[in-house]
């Protein structure tokens, strides 16, 4: 989460839309990552 906040500070929607991709692959239940 910690990450996330700082990308989103740091840059605009750029970083948003990366943080959120990031996270969403480990985090979904489809078997992307893990």
């Amino acid at each position: 989460m910690l990450l996330s906040r700082f990308l989103l500070s740091k840059t605009n929607n750029r970083s948003n839309q990366a943080a959120t991709v990031t996270i969403r692959l480990p985090v979904s239940p489809s078997g992307t990552f893990g």
